[in-house]
């Protein structure tokens, strides 16, 4: 008997059909003979509507009373699954984090997972019984509850995973981890397997599959990662720690909604800027930098926790932000032969009158990539473009 940890996100469960569907896989799965511990998440578009509501009351990550409101969408989803279940005739038990307890920092909308034993589902589990958590929640000593940023119920899945020795799996709306947008480039191809340090990169650039702090808490704890489709049986994308087989270039990341912050610091603190910056899980690049003050360039996904960063960054002297100069989008090629075609990748942009209009300065990608800031108009050209380029496409190796 096998013990799997089966994460399933928001479009998974968006509906009570849906739902349904969830809850008669589980139940084909429990038929063989294996357990399964289930993290559930918001329904589609709900967490959206949550954060809308909190803004009517100014409302900001970082709160405590915020991360009440915008965790409320997993307590819905966990009970509701339990109810499918028990239609079915599992037994089951929904759990918030707090009854786990589900162990965090304080650093609210944003916490760090500090999971210890888990009796709680030990004793339902020994039981037979499949828990139902509600994923994203977290819950510091103190009883307060926390949230685990954008994308949480990933962490709660790979965290609970390597607290339980249990195998993960991560059911999506797509078919596993491609070599780039597929809704972009229709010739995109699912890997079989991916390596942490590349999902990282990818994930940081602009992968929406997975949120990077499950990836990075997946490879400081050697939790294999096993990405699936709910709504279809393809084999999937294996994340795990594979240095023998990593590909010179595994793929593309594309991020269109940029914006740029400029700010002043003293000469001797730009460690600590940079420091704290991976601390918080920010992805960034440096476009310009002078001993004394940059320009960082962030994905609009994060652009309320950037403005709570600068805002209590002692570090920071004075900060000023806004869109790009020029509405850009970065183009990162992932993968440790990337940056030595870099100049290759650049001349086939320019020779297709793809203007790379300014350069990365310092590149603080988690693995090695080459990135290229383009026109937005013209990202989704020069993303096919380069995607042929790096011979990804189905039927390729």
């Amino acid at each position: 008997m096998a013990l799997f940890v089966q994460k399933f996100g928001g479009t998974s469960v968006a509906t009570p059909d849906r739902l349904m569907r969830v809850a008669e896989r589980v139940l084909a799965r429990l038929n063989t003979g294996d357990q399964i511990v289930l993290v559930i998440s918001a329904m589609a578009g709900m967490t959206n509507d949550l954060v809308g509501l909190t803004r009517q009351f100014s409302g900001e990550e970082g709160h405590p009373e915020y991360d009440v409101v915008v965790s409320a969408g997993e307590q819905i989803s966990a009970g509701l699954m339990a109810l499918a279940l028990a239609h079915l005739g599992v037994k089951t038990r929904s759990f918030l984090a707090w009854q786990l307890p589900f162990l965090t920092d304080e650093q609210f909308s944003a916490a760090d997972v500090r999971v210890g034993a888990l009796p709680a589902l030990e004793a339902v589990l020994a039981e037979g019984l499949v828990p139902v958590v509600a994923g994203f929640q977290g819950v510091t000593a103190s009883g307060q509850l926390t949230t685990l940023g954008r994308g949480g119920s990933d962490l709660t899945a790979v965290a609970l995973t390597a607290a339980l020795k249990a195998t993960c799996e991560t059911y999506k709306d797509v078919d596993g981890i491609y070599t780039t947008d597929p809704n972009i480039v229709a010739e995109a191809r699912c890997l079989a397997s991916i390596d942490y340090v590349d999902m990282l990169s990818m994930a940081a650039h602009g992968s929406k599959v997975l949120q990077t702090r499950s990836v990075a808490y997946a490879q400081q704890h050697s939790v294999p990662i096993h990405v699936r489709s709910s709504f279809t049986q393809h084999p999937g994308t294996h994340v795990a720690a594979l240095p023998e087989n990593r590909p010179p270039i595994c793929g593309i990341a594309v991020a269109m909604h940029l914006f740029a912050v400029d700010i002043i610091f003293s000469s001797s603190s730009w460690k600590v800027i940079i420091a704290a910056l991976s601390t918080q899980y920010l992805p960034f690049n440096v476009i310009e930098k002078t001993p004394t003050a940059a320009s960082l360039l962030f994905s609009r996904t994060d652009l309320q926790s950037v403005q709570n960063f600068c805002k209590t960054m002692p570090s920071i002297a004075m900060w000023t932000m806004g869109t790009m100069r020029q509405a850009l989008a970065r183009l990162t090629i992932i993968g440790r032969g990337s940056v030595l075609q870099k100049e290759s990748f650049q001349r086939q942009l320019t020779d297709a009158h793809i203007p790379v209009t300014q350069d990365i300065q310092e590149d603080v990608s988690p693995c090695e990539s080459c990135m290229f800031l383009v026109p937005a108009t013209e990202a989704e050209r020069g993303l096919r473009l380069l995607h042929h380029s790096c011979q990804l496409e189905e039927g390729t190796t």
